[in-house]
């Protein structure tokens, strides 16, 4: 019988060589790509953690858990080694800016996973360190959270049984760890059993009570709530809806006691109320049980600087060690300082360098004694770290984050458009803009100043985003370029002391009022003439007054999104002619456009989806000879669009569904069809993406232009069949994204022809009976098939020796007729990492063959017939790919069988 250790030298032999050519591939793809530095940083740190699991093979410690590690990053190496090749292969002379973008975020992803294998706790990788290493505030194992876990519980299970309603709460110091000692026990599966409802709302500093009540409903499936009715009655229809109902909810970052009166709604018999906050006086007014969360031992807290500093607790270099235990010791035990500043010191290897940072940290101790300040101050030395060498704006970009309200997520998008605009990041659509946002967001992440959200949106700790608003108050040098930020505070009217002190806003470059509700005027005077950045989303305006709009002759960012109720805005909009981004989205009430917008010679972003009343848009848009960005989805009323607009030459993207009523063409025009007659959309020679849907005689007449056209990214919804217009299009050699809708009745074979297609997605195409064989598509990388109602099976071909060579996510979605998948044939789909079978309720059973695609890393079964979960259980328990089965987003193996 072979040895389980000699099974892990054979591995480590193979992985060895292997980190080897990756850490020299990413040395030599830095040239080319400069995401490569940070992945390079990662690959250098793992490899004290990879001998010792090669030495721990000998001693047969957890030989399992260092088996599933090696594999685990095997895998990742091999997906870095992909990566890196691509990246040293297309060199700059060939870059391909779509090829730029993706590499950006697979770098990113592939950091992102051999960060995780660094950041296991030591038991998943046989290491034995003698310490219980604390992982991410996120994710951290430690036995100190724990416990405090268990304790918490108890008490919260304490009250199961009694008649009356209690309060639990948990205070602390911000960052100490009390929201995610209350995620452990929302999560808890015993809590979970023991309540009938299980309930969580993040109630922040300020906090909007209704949308708090509208969360809840949702949560619990109703009550219907009617907002007109106010608050008591709300809360009243909430208490009824829980008055029987034995539930946990679970108020997180409470900052007073009256708030919690108006959330007292679980108080049903055995109900359980518990509190998070740094004020012990909000769990005293209400007679909370209280739990005190402490900080970390200097045991624990020298665990956690570690993970984030070196990798792991053990390997220190000797001559850090004593300076680099004083850096840790200055972090008080806090979990939030410790990984800020661990991750700060990550990659300083000079004892120089360390000594610089810890003077930095004691200076700030000795000169303020407020406990508040001394943190910020120590938080800040993350912040100073974004020297000019990294990104020569990521502090302001961080900044920014300041200007969004708190716990807010943040879409990435968003702030690609606002960076871009105001010259932070480089470039617009199509070029370097979004590769550099996300070389900034990693440079932000990799300091652990946010955090990802999900694939699309951000988001930021309260204590950091509080550490922004102290820098822009305190630090002399951001005070020249003053930021003036009050989001989401429930103002209901303009902070007068912007009015009174103009003279002192003279330097102002950006105001944020965002998410402030009530607020429904501006000043009729202002003066701001320095100021670039202007968001004002999701007020309650009426009006843009003429005279607020001449005091700020230098904008470059005005979003006025989601202010319901403006209808009209002043022709002085078009003396902004240094404005670059303009969002009107959600003004449903707006009917028209001044003609003066026309003025805006220098707008790139022009966003009007769901300006549900606009009917029109004034011919003078065709003097926007640099816009390249103009979403009209969802403009419900718009009747007609101007023949001119031809004259966009720069128009790279222009999305059009949903636009129920325009008419083609406009009343007046000589032409019949003015979008696509005389080659008018041929015309539009920067045009990258067509989002459209509409009546098929349209869009039938896109097909005498499309051939000539450079259009990488196609959705049209509303197509029914392909008579003329798909078949045209086949020479559209450069069409990367097609998104089709749910009027697709048939696709064609011929689909396949395109050469260059990497993205294929099929929502509630419910008439489709049958799917082409697309595994020949040399290039795709995600195939989403979502909600065909009517596909039984798949064509074999999809799971053939060689078949999609490239495919990465595979997404049947509610596929609920799919009664079998193909045998799976040894070399099919090499690349695949994700495979989705969520809602398939006709699957009984998967091939025993699907063992053999070796990459999947997520293989999601959630709402799927039961028998399906069980023959997976009986037969790929013993598979290597059973660790990659998910259910609602918890995998299927348990800690035993790892």
């Amino acid at each position: 019988m072979v040895e389980p250790g000699s099974i892990l030298t054979l591995v480590g032999t193979v992985t060895q060589p292997l980190l080897n050519r990756v850490v020299k591939a990413a040395e030599i793809a830095i040239n080319y790509n400069k995401y490569c530095s940070s992945l390079n940083v990662q690959l250098l740190r793992l490899q004290p953690f990879l001998d010792h699991a090669l030495v721990s093979c000998h001693t047969n410690q957890d030989v399992c858990l260092l088996h599933t590690w090696l594999d685990d990053l095997e895998k990742s190496l091999n997906h870095a080694e992909m990566t890196l090749n691509k990246c040293i292969d297309q060199q700059p002379k060939y870059y391909n800016i779509w090829l730029r973008h993706q590499l950006a975020k697979e770098i990113l992803n592939v950091t992102k996973s051999i960060n995780d294998l660094i950041h296991q706790p030591s038991s998943l990788v046989g290491l034995d360190v003698g310490l219980s290493i604390l992982q991410d505030v996120q994710t951290m194992k430690d036995m100190m959270m724990e416990e405090s876990r268990k304790h918490l519980s108890n008490v919260t299970r304490h009250y199961l049984g009694k008649d009356h309603a209690h309060y639990v709460g948990v205070w602390g110091m911000g960052g100490v760890g009390k929201t995610l000692l209350a995620q452990r026990v929302h999560n808890s599966m015993d809590l979970q059993e023991n309540f009938q409802e299980v309930l969580w709302l993040t109630v922040g500093q300020n906090p909007n009570i209704m949308s708090l009540y509208g969360n809840l409903s949702n949560q619990l499936g109703g009550p219907n709530l009617n907002y007109q009715d106010g608050q008591v009655e709300c809360k009243h229809k909430l208490y009824t809806r829980l008055s029987h109902t034995r539930a946990l909810l679970i108020l997180d970052d409470v900052w007073e006691s009256n708030v919690v009166e108006w959330l007292d709604v679980a108080k049903g018999p055995g109900s359980v109320t518990l509190l998070t906050t740094r004020n012990q006086h909000v769990l005293q007014r209400v007679r909370a049980i209280e739990v005190g969360l402490t900080n970390l031992s200097m045991a624990d807290s020298w665990s956690l600087f570690c993970v984030h500093a070196f990798g792991q607790s053990s390997i220190v270099p000797h001559e850090l060690e004593e300076t680099a235990q004083l850096v840790a010791k200055e972090c008080k035990g806090l979990p939030l300082a410790l990984k800020v500043i661990g991750g700060v010191m990550a990659g300083k290897k000079s004892l120089g360098e360390w000594k610089r940072e810890l003077n930095k940290l004691q200076d700030s101790r000795v000169n303020n004694q407020d406990v508040g300040i001394q943190l910020f101050e120590h938080l800040k030395i993350s912040y100073d770290d974004l020297r000019n060498v990294d990104h020569p704006n990521a502090k302001e970009c961080f900044l920014y984050f300041a200007a969004f309200p708190e716990d807010a997520m943040i879409r990435q998008t968003t702030l690609c458009d606002y960076w871009a605009a105001e010259g932070l990041v480089p470039g617009h659509v199509g070029d370097e803009r979004e590769e550099d946002v996300y070389y900034v967001l990693g440079l932000l992440i990799g300091r652990s100043l946010i955090e990802l959200g999900d694939e699309r949106s951000c988001k930021i700790h309260d204590v950091i985003r509080d550490l922004a608003f102290y820098i822009i108050q305190h630090d002399a040098l951001v005070q020249k370029q003053l930021a003036l930020f009050k989001p989401g505070r429930h103002l209901e009217e303009f902070p007068h002391e912007w009015i009174m002190h103009s003279g002192e806003l003279l330097g102002a470059q950006r105001l944020s009022l965002k998410h402030n509700k009530n607020l429904k005027m501006l000043p009729t005077k202002f003066c701001a003439p320095k100021l670039q950045t202007l968001l004002l989303d999701r007020l309650d305006l009426k009006e843009l007054p003429r005279g607020f709009l001449t005091g700020v002759p230098n904008l470059k960012v005005l979003d006025l999104s989601w202010n319901r109720s403006i209808e009209s805005l002043p022709k002085e909009l078009g003396d902004l002619i240094h404005l670059v981004y303009l969002s009107l989205e959600g003004c449903e009430n707006l009917k028209e456009l001044p003609k003066s917008i026309g003025k805006l010679q220098k707008l790139v972003f022009l966003h009007l989806s769901s300006c549900s009343r606009l009917k029109k848009l004034p011919t003078s848009i065709a003097q926007l000879l640099m816009l390249e960005n103009l979403d009209l989805r969802s403009c419900e009323k718009l009747e007609y669009l101007p023949v001119e607009m031809s004259n966009l030459k720069a128009l790279q993207s222009l999305q059009i569904r949903r636009c129920n009523k325009l008419q083609w063409p406009e009343p007046q025009s000589k032409h019949s069809n003015w979008l696509f007659h005389d080659n008018i959309l041929l015309e539009l020679v920067a045009l990258k993406q067509l989002n459209i849907d509409g009546p098929l005689k349209i869009l039938e007449s896109i097909h005498t232009t499309t051939t000539k056209l450079n259009i990488r990214s196609l959705d049209i919804g509303k197509l029914s069949s392909f008579p003329t217009l798909m078949q045209s299009m086949v020479e559209l050699e450069g069409l990367e994204t097609v998104e089709l809708g749910p009027r697709i009745r048939a696709l064609p074979s011929w689909i396949t022809s395109f050469l260059q297609l990497k993205k294929l997605t099929m929502v509630n195409c419910e008439s489709v009976e049958s799917i082409p064989a697309l595994d020949t598509l040399p290039m795709l990388l995600q195939l989403k098939l979502w909600r065909l109602t009517s596909i039984t099976k798949l064509p074999g071909s999809f799971t053939r020796m060689g078949g999609f060579p490239t495919l990465e996510v595979f997404d049947l979605y509610e596929c609920e007729k799919l009664t079998e998948f193909p045998e799976v044939e040894e070399g099919a789909m090499p690349k695949l990492r994700e495979l989705g079978l969520i809602g398939c309720v006709c699957l009984q059973s998967l091939p025993l063959s699907l063992s053999l695609l070796s990459n999947v890393q997520e293989l999601d079964v959630s709402d799927c017939n039961d028998n399906l979960l069980t023959f997976c259980k009986e037969n790929f328990r013993d598979s290597p790919i059973w660790k990659s089965f998910t259910v609602d987003g918890k995998c299927l193996i348990t800690k035993e069988e790892i």
